[in-house]
């Protein structure tokens, strides 16, 4: 309302300004190959009904390429893969925008037998486009390890899988949440648990009683 001493003729315009939307964490699964010479992984993970929806799929294998991964059928795309020299294991993380909602399959399949441990999480609340906003992957020796990415807007979460060469993953740092982890403590995915803000550097950190190898990629989603 506005007013005047007199009666005068009055133009307005009105609008509602909805704020912006942001990431939260939806569900999270993992899985793992019953042998070291298993071509595929296939388990179920549920994504819920929210909407602008992620998900995000980690792997960790002893196979330097991997042929697919996919959800409810659709080809997930791959970020980035990193390899630690200890073990040779590699960790992979791939994305898929819009998933369907509901129980469905993912399925990772490599082009030769190998162990094959996996987690899919998902997210609502990002954009359904230019993702992964920023990624890295790196690998490294100590009993707590840390990879950063620079986030470029504001309120994005990073997203991290790892992989442990000696089996002995054992927990996570602060401002780092674990979402799920790979059989025997050979790794598993972790995020920032926030969104980020203001946007810039964020590490998410893991740990083991010892100092082990490690390998990791990371991804800031937006």
């Amino acid at each position: 309302t506005v007013t005047s001493a007199y009666s005068d003729d009055w133009a307005s315009v009105i609008a509602s300004i909805k704020p912006a939307e942001k990431i939260a964490f939806d569900n999270a699964t993992s899985a793992d190959s019953a042998n070291g010479s298993a071509t595929t992984l296939t388990y179920s993970h549920t994504v819920g009904s929210g909407t602008n929806r992620i998900l995000v799929v980690g792997v960790v294998t002893y196979s330097s390429s991997i042929s697919s991964v996919t959800y409810n059928g659709t080809a997930m795309t791959a970020i980035d893969s990193a390899t630690e020299s200890h073990a040779n294991s590699y960790v992979y993380l791939y994305y898929l925008v819009a998933p369907a909602t509901g129980a469905h399959d993912v399925v990772v399949t490599l082009p030769a037998g190998s162990w094959i441990h996996s987690t899919a999480s998902s997210y609502t609340g990002a954009s359904q486009t230019g993702q992964p906003e920023a990624y890295a992957h790196a690998s490294g020796n100590n009993p707590s390890y840390s990879e950063s990415v620079t986030t470029v807007a504001d309120n994005s979460w990073a997203v991290m899988m790892v992989s442990d060469a000696e089996g002995r993953y054992s927990g996570v740092g602060a401002g780092t949440v674990q979402r799920g982890t790979t059989f025997g403590g050979g790794g598993g995915l972790v995020d920032s648990g926030n969104p980020v803000s203001p946007a810039g550097s964020k590490s998410l950190t893991v740990t083991s009683a010892y100092s082990d190898d490690w390998a990791s990629v990371i991804a800031s989603i937006k």
